[in-house]
């Protein structure tokens, strides 16, 4: 099936697409596609995923954040999938998604709270998708890792807006894994000049309704803290 007639990506939005690894980030402003690419990026990852019976993890902010996000809106990835996707409910009230003609499913879930991890522990993934990475717990975080440690394609997706350049995903994770040349880490920046559907009216539109930090972060996608001063070295 041929999903990339459904948007136009841009020639980043595909290099990232084509360039995933053990952990790939995506980081920008608002609208500039880090989103849908990075699920088109799944979803390729889990059609192709060598093993049929196999399951994946998609984590949000909030399950409910995930589910509005990344999975039932228009450019969400049941819709990108083309109706491939569809949504079940396991014998322990659990919500995933089932990827027709096979029997390898996407659970999600929550990660904000320093209990959000419980859900997930004991199980085992080939893969984790997560969106808003900053807005998660880090017991999230450590317990994802650990639950797809095992995987025959270990893949990882974050997406995130920009936050202050001291947040501890990028000391502890983001940056850190740049520095330390990490195999199979790859880090993509996205901004609204990489959306090829944001016409220059419509630019102009979203910039005129932020100011200060959230000019800075939402729209030229830069790391800035809370006062405003911008991270120069990003």
């Amino acid at each position: 099936m041929e999903l990339h007639s459904l948007l136009p990506f841009g020639a980043k939005a595909m290099e990232s697409m084509r360039n995933t690894g053990f952990l790939t980030v995506w980081e920008g402003s608002v609208r500039s596609m880090k989103t849908v690419t990075s699920l088109k990026a799944f979803l390729d990852y889990v059609i192709s995923y060598p093993v049929n019976n196999s399951r994946f993890i998609m984590t949000g902010a909030t399950q409910g954040s995930i589910y509005r996000n990344c999975i039932e809106n228009e450019f969400g990835i049941i819709a990108l999938s083309g109706g491939l996707l569809v949504e079940k409910v396991d014998k322990n009230n659990a919500k995933y998604l089932a990827l027709l003609g096979t029997r390898k499913k996407i659970y999600y879930f929550g990660g904000d709270n320093v209990a959000s991890y419980k859900p997930i522990r004991g199980a085992t993934y080939a893969g984790w998708y997560a969106d808003e990475i900053n807005n998660h717990h880090k017991n999230t975080i450590i317990e994802c890792f650990n639950r797809t440690a095992v995987s025959l394609d270990r893949r990882n997706f974050w997406t995130l807006n920009p936050d202050a350049p001291s947040h501890w995903i990028y000391t502890d994770y983001i940056d850190k894994f740049l520095q330390e040349q990490v195999p199979g880490y790859r880090w993509f920046h996205f901004t609204l000049d990489d959306n090829p559907a944001i016409t220059a009216e419509r630019k102009a539109e979203l910039e005129r309704q932020y100011t200060g930090v959230f000019y800075q972060r939402y729209i030229l996608g830069r790391r800035v803290r809370a006062e405003g001063a911008i991270y120069t070295s990003f």
